[in-house]
């Protein structure tokens, strides 16, 4: 994606470029195995052009548009990839410029560019009747600060597509709003027999890493033939993504509810939707796989089974970190804070929350990317945990890393349709359950039981259930500062719940959810009130957004740095940004995002953020303080 550099004043009109690439080992592989050569090498294609000043760019490959299907879209969202050189700019609004009964196009939000800065303009669409054009003619108002109103024409191309029989098996290019406002693809192959897509969960495919599911049909064609379920694909944000942790993961669950709603809203396609609280059959290959263990563990009660293929167990199993340089010069007791927020990405510390789960674990002998011991030591945990359970490694000896049976192959079949039958009663939770959790905001319920709050953070939080008969349930816990249950189910079985030496009888259960606290060594209960927010226990936790994030800075040099923050998040990880000056008040306290401020403890944005006291930080006498406790200066520092 262009990134819109401004030079500084030459004498000699002389300018040195400096460029450079980190081999990535996970994306390009070992060079001994790729290349024949110890020597990893990269090739890195640069481009570099004047561009006019006061311009607004089409950036056509970061348009988003959905595929129509019988002349209806499928999906709701088109984004519209526009970049501004030198000039901030607002599109303001947006229309549709040909004929077309029963379609139309609305604006979601007026959206501002800074200068540099490549946005997807969001428009949501309107349809009642079927459209067969193969272009779709727009016509975008943009405002300037410094020029006049501008009419920007734009052609968008549609591919129209036949209705799915079990004879055309096409995937299907579907969208969505993710995070409320940004246009997200994703692409689903229909349950090959007609009618059946309702009656059978849906299977959530994570690809690997570097797979561009909308260029290529590579993952489409790797899926397991299944003829009762959708398929859904979603790409994690970019090729690459976050591991399928983060807003990756937030994407994926928010495409399968996209595909219910796209289902359900249609007529035609009602008796092929599943519903939108529907579990999934979890598949995934490498990268994938490894986020097949990481969501099956983190979001327990959305899956019904799970297929991790070629997985890896974490990252730091994958790429060690046993030359690590901090290892040499870190205190250890901060190393350990440093670790300690790797603990969310440690699947195998959650691997209690799948112990009763069906697990296919699927690996290549031979694999020389991931060796198999990954999924062996994965699965054998899970036997530990729950000698009974349903956990299973399929090795198969002598393939590599990838092979084309890896997914679509009988046993894999076999375990997938079994498990995407919804018909039957619904299963049972056992007798006995633990649900482990490092960071409440990350991790979702377990058999309807959620932790929300943990009293140290980065140290593990474990929630014990044991039903004990006759409406008897004992609760034991550790690190646990408040959970909740908010299934009415379970609450209906129990007569007297146990924690501790205390005793909760049923009349404590009214209302849903009934929530549990800790305090001076008591547990309270509350009943109907609103469940507890999950305070994040990481940084990274901020790309996980539920709009744009905010970039709010009050000087130059800020906003440098925020138009750079902006371009990489719009790269990395195609997240949505606003840029927002500090003097601008109106944007900034009416946006759902999260929001990131730069400046000094001097700037008024970041003095407005301390007193706001959105965060555990206060200023005091001009001191940063933490805790009660003044954080010392650079120069104390040093």
């Amino acid at each position: 994606m262009p990134h819109t550099v401004e030079l500084p004043r030459s004498s000699t009109g002389e300018y040195q470029l400096f460029v450079s690439g980190d081999y990535e080992i996970r994306l390009f592989g070992d060079p001994l195995a790729q290349q024949g050569t110890d020597a990893p090498s990269l090739r890195i294609k640069l481009d570099v052009a004047f561009e006019e000043p006061d311009a607004l760019i089409r950036e056509t490959s970061q348009d988003v548009v959905c595929d129509f299907v019988d002349g209806f879209a499928f999906g709701s969202a088109i984004g519209i990839g526009l970049r501004s050189t030198t000039n901030w700019m607002t599109v303001t609004k947006a229309v549709l410029t040909q004929e077309l009964d029963g379609f139309g196009i609305e604006l979601v939000q007026e959206t501002k560019l800074a200068p540099g800065q490549t946005r997807i303009i969001p428009l949501k669409l309107q349809q009642h009747l079927p459209i067969w054009d193969g272009n779709l003619e727009l016509g975008l108002t943009v405002e300037s600060e410094i020029l006049d109103s501008t009419y920007l024409k734009v052609s968008l191309p549609l591919r129209q597509l036949p209705r799915w029989t079990p004879d055309s098996h096409t995937p299907i290019k579907a969208s969505f709003f993710y995070a409320g406002s940004n246009p997200t693809i994703f692409t689903v192959l229909p349950p090959r027999i007609s009618h059946e897509g309702a009656h059978a969960r849906p299977i959530l495919a994570l690809h690997g890493a570097g797979v561009d599911i909308l260029q290529h049909n590579f993952w489409p064609e790797a899926m397991p033939s299944n003829n009762f379920s959708w398929i859904i694909m979603p790409a994690g944000r970019t090729s690459w993504g976050l591991d399928w942790h983060g807003p990756s993961a937030q994407e994926a669950w928010g495409a399968v509810s996209a595909l219910s709603e796209i289902l359900q809203a249609n007529d035609a396609w009602k008796d092929q939707a599943f519903p939108n609280d529907s579990k999934v059959v979890l598949i995934g290959h490498s990268n994938g796989g490894q986020g097949v263990w990481h969501m099956a563990t983190h979001f327990p009660d959305r899956v019904a089974a799970a297929v991790p293929a070629a997985a890896y167990i974490k990252s730091q199993a994958y790429i060690p970190l046993t030359q690590a340089r901090y290892a040499h010069y870190m205190d250890p007791m901060l190393r350990a804070i440093l670790e300690s927020s790797l603990t969310p990405d440690d699947n195998d510390l959650h691997l209690s929350n799948i112990a009763h789960s069906p697990v296919l674990a699927v690996h290549g002998g031979s694999d020389g990317n991931v060796p198999a011991w990954h999924s062996r030591e994965l699965v054998s945990v899970l036997r530990t945990l729950e000698p009974n359970g349903n956990a299973s490694l399929k090795e198969d000896r002598g393939q590599d890393h990838w092979y084309n049976t890896v997914l679509n192959n009988q046993d894999v079949q076999q375990f997938v349709s079994h498990h995407t039958r919804a018909e039957g009663p619904k299963a049972e939770p056992p007798l006995s359950f633990t649900l482990t959790v490092s960071n409440p905001s990350e991790t979702d319920s377990l058999y309807g039981w959620k932790i929300h709050s943990l009293f140290i953070a980065g140290r593990l939080g474990i929630l014990r259930i044991d039903v004990q008969g006759d409406g008897i349930v004992k609760v034991s816990s550790n690190n646990v500062q408040s959970f909740s249950v908010r299934d009415e189910n379970i609450i209906s079985d129990i007569k007297a719940l146990i924690i501790g030496s205390q005793t909760f009888s049923r009349s404590h259960f009214t209302q849903l959810p009934v929530v549990f606290t800790l305090a001076s060594d008591k547990w309270t209960t509350e009943s109907g009130v609103s469940l507890p927010f999950s305070i994040p226990t990481r940084l990274q936790a901020i790309l996980t957004t539920v709009g744009p994030i905010n970039i709010v800075f009050d000087e130059e040099q800020a906003f440098s740095l925020a138009k750079r923050l902006a371009h990489d998040l719009h790269l990395y990880h195609r997240l949505d940004s606003e840029l927002i000056s500090a003097g601008d008040n109106s944007l900034h306290m009416h946006s759902t995002g999260n929001s990131v401020v730069i400046g000094t403890l001097q700037s008024v944005s970041v003095q407005r953020a301390l007193r706001e006291a959105r965060t555990p930080f206060r200023l005091y006498n001009g001191s940063l303080v933490l805790g009660g406790k003044p954080l010392p200066t650079n120069t104390e520092c040093k």
